[in-house]
């Protein structure tokens, strides 16, 4: 009774919280929201790398903005200095350090690249389109990874879920929006990144174990783009051939077919080809470290093989106290959500015994607010793997709540409301994610279903007008050339509006004039 009692009271309380608006989320951060990062909240986490960084920028002269820390629940070794100003490092980097020398050896390198302004754009996602066939082609590359990394693809084919894919998912868009640099940049961003961490007492000795961590993240992320690369090809393939009253014959679809995946297919090789060129160019692990030792050579200081944290403060606040704490739990939550992906419900129970208090643990419906918001996705989805849908809803509740949700946590409240025959609700859940994230694209595809379910055949037709609208505000080189040979087919978010939808919005017609286009090369494919 008393459980029961106290969960009604964290549901009320919850939906209190969501009754007030949270601010829109920073312009800066907003595209890593959209695209599911997991934001963590640990205040003595962000201090303690802020201090860091504080002391390897003191003295400098140079005038630029300081950059906007950002840490990320990932299993993947990644930092990155973006475009945006932000500074993104994943909670796998900080668990995988050694001492606070090797810290700030990393965050010297990055913020390197901060005072020199080497960021720019990835040359793949110019390329690219962000949009849905790219979202769908990283889920199926994610799945894929992951069944080959636990040798269980049918067991994990079977139970993937959509929230609890969503994290694993990310650590894709981590390797498409972390900038791209060249060879030039990356020595210069080591010799200043030395220079930075020795003018604040570190010892230089911590690049050697670094490169070789970065090396072998690096090796792992390209793995992960050739996954991606096969999958973007493959989805891009399947022929979408223009809606038209001409008759066609099989020969001639099939050929139309044929050529429509061979241009989608370059157009995506090339973009990948141009992106693993830029990568061929860094140095290996003993090529940096070469050109390290002859820069303090040089220099005349010599490289100190002590290997020991400088200040005790890495421990206390990485590995002990409450940011040690959370970066265990957050390993333990990413252990769970790739149990309950592959149905190992067991493990996934172990792993969630550690998010919970003893006495949470053992209930089986109690609400418990977790250290930090994005632990919410774990917890909610083994609630829901457990079939309690009310702690379920109480812990996503929780998460669209806080001030940094990422697009899933709004799509998982919305669908658990019209699952209760609440469309309403979930269209006012979705077009608050739209306000907070500051783009309506995630949620327009389930908008349209929602405004169906409440009846509303017009606000459907508007919400599949703002896709069209969106998707060529949008569109990138690959589906320009895609669109361009499939004629006047819908494309990406647009084609996928319509399918919900079912039809045309009123007022609008198809053109036929999609295979007159294709004259030249339809006469090249049949001679």
């Amino acid at each position: 009774m008393k459980a029961a009692v106290a969960l009604a009271a964290s549901l009320i309380a919850a939906t209190a919280t969501a009754a007030t608006e949270p601010a829109p989320a920073p312009a800066r951060e907003q595209v890593y929201l959209e695209h599911d990062y997991l934001f963590v909240e640990n205040r003595a986490i962000q201090d303690y790398l802020q201090s860091i960084v504080d002391k390897l920028l003191q003295g400098r002269t140079e005038k630029f903005a300081a950059p906007n820390l950002i840490v990320y629940s990932a299993g993947n070794f990644s930092a990155a200095a973006d475009t945006d100003g932000n500074l993104v490092i994943s909670t796998q980097t900080l668990r995988d350090l050694e001492s606070e020398d090797e810290l700030a050896a990393l965050l010297g390198h990055e913020l390197t690249h901060v005072i020199k302004g080497h960021a720019s754009k990835k040359g793949v996602m110019q390329t690219l389109p962000v949009s849905l066939d790219s979202m769908q082609a990283i889920s199926d590359a994610a799945h894929q990874v992951r069944a080959s990394v636990t040798g269980n693809g049918a067991a994990a084919g079977a139970t993937q879920g959509r929230y609890t894919g969503a994290q694993a998912a990310a650590l894709f868009w981590s390797d498409i929006l972390s900038p791209n640099w060249n060879r030039k940049q990356e020595r210069e961003a080591d010799r200043i990144g030395l220079d930075l961490m020795r003018a604040a007492g570190y010892d230089p000795a911590a690049f050697t174990t670094l490169f070789s961590k970065l090396h072998a993240a690096h090796e792992k992320r390209s793995e992960r783009m050739e996954a991606f690369q096969k999958a973007m090809v493959t989805r891009l393939q399947k022929p979408k051939l223009p809606r038209t009253t001409l008759k066609v014959s099989p020969e001639l679809e099939q050929a139309l077919g044929g050529l429509q995946g061979e241009a989608a297919s370059k157009v995506v090789d090339g973009a990948f080809d141009d992106l693993n060129k830029r990568n061929a160019e860094y140095d290996s692990p003993e090529q940096r470290q070469e050109l390290i030792t002859q820069y303090l050579a040089q220099s005349k200081i010599p490289m100190s093989r002590d290997k020991k944290a400088r200040s005790p403060l890495f421990a206390q606040n990485l590995r002990a106290g409450e940011g040690g704490t959370l970066l265990h739990q957050d390993e333990q939550a990413l252990a769970a959500l790739d149990a309950l992906d592959a149905g190992d419900v067991a493990t996934a129970q172990a792993s969630i015994a550690e998010l919970l208090p003893p006495k949470a643990a053992a209930a089986r419906s109690a609400f418990h607010k977790p250290s930090s918001a994005h632990l919410n996705l774990a917890l909610g989805s083994w609630y829901d793997k457990r079939g309690d849908g009310a702690s379920r809803d109480a812990h996503v509740g929780d998460w669209v709540a806080s001030s940094r949700a990422p697009v899933t946590a709004f799509l998982w409240q919305a669908s658990n409301a019209a699952a209760r025959d609440e469309p309403s609700a979930a269209i006012d859940t979705l077009e608050q994610g739209g306000r907070r994230i500051g783009s309506p694209v995630p949620f327009l595809p389930d908008l349209i279903s929602f405004a169906r379910q409440a009846g509303s055949e017009s606000r459907a037709e508007s919400f599949t007008r703002q896709c069209k609208e969106e998707d060529a505000r949008r569109k990138s080189a690959t589906t320009k050339l895609v669109s361009a040979i499939q004629g006047s087919q819908p494309t990406g978010l647009y084609a996928e509006c319509l399918a919900r939808l079912g039809r045309l919005p009123d007022g609008e017609t198809q053109s036929k004039g999609g295979l007159l286009k294709l004259a030249p090369l339809l006469r090249k494919a049949t001679s």
